[in-house]
């Protein structure tokens, strides 16, 4: 952990609600899409996220609708 310790880590639950969604369907985006943000494991029961890495990856998840535009 000490390549990331300055960093401000976040839980399952903390970074959940940082994205605005369930950690049901976080887990859900690793596990069966594999398409979620990277996280660490730390063990079975310790799963962290780093808050930066969160912001990119919902700004990767980002859809612009084409019929919104004037």
């Amino acid at each position: 952990m000490d390549c990331i310790s300055s960093e401000r880590l976040l839980t399952r639950e903390q970074a959940a609600r940082f994205c605005g969604t369930t950690v049901e369907f976080l887990m859900n985006c690793v596990r069966r899409r594999k398409n979620g943000p990277p996280f660490y494991r730390y063990s079975n029961q310790t799963v962290l996220y780093r808050r930066d890495e969160l912001s990119e990856w919902m700004g990767r998840c980002r859809v612009e609708n084409p019929q919104a535009a004037p």
